[in-house]
């Protein structure tokens, strides 16, 4: 269920953190010293991670889906937000392409003495 403006106001501050979904990935992160932090968790080949997209109010829920928004269109695109492909209101450049590895260049693995 989407979060709204009223609701993130109320959130109380608790003993231990704890998250408040968005949808689509956004969640909201609440710590017991009362700090609140937009937070963006998706999956890059296979391993999840979570992006920061700054503390609320200085970052509104809008703004907030906004960053996601871009973010997802970044991960969808084949990028990694967190590794600097991505920009805020700026272009994601492209993962560099898989190369094949040759198996004769790996070294081989040590030999007991003697053994031939």
């Amino acid at each position: 269920m989407a979060l709204k403006a009223a609701e993130i106001r109320a959130f109380p501050a608790l003993v231990s953190a704890y998250r408040k979904t968005d949808e689509k990935g956004l969640y909201l992160e609440l710590r017991p010293n009362g700090a609140k932090r937009w937070f963006f968790k998706y999956r890059v080949l296979g391993s999840e991670k979570r992006l920061t997209l700054g503390d609320w109010p200085e970052v509104s829920l809008v703004q907030a889906r906004e960053l996601r928004d871009e973010a997802r269109r970044a991960v969808r695109e084949g990028g990694d937000p967190r590794r600097g492909r991505w920009r805020p209101g700026g272009r994601m450049r492209p993962l560099p392409p898989m190369r094949s590895v040759d198996m004769s260049m790996l070294p081989r693995p040590a030999t007991k003495r003697g053994a031939t």
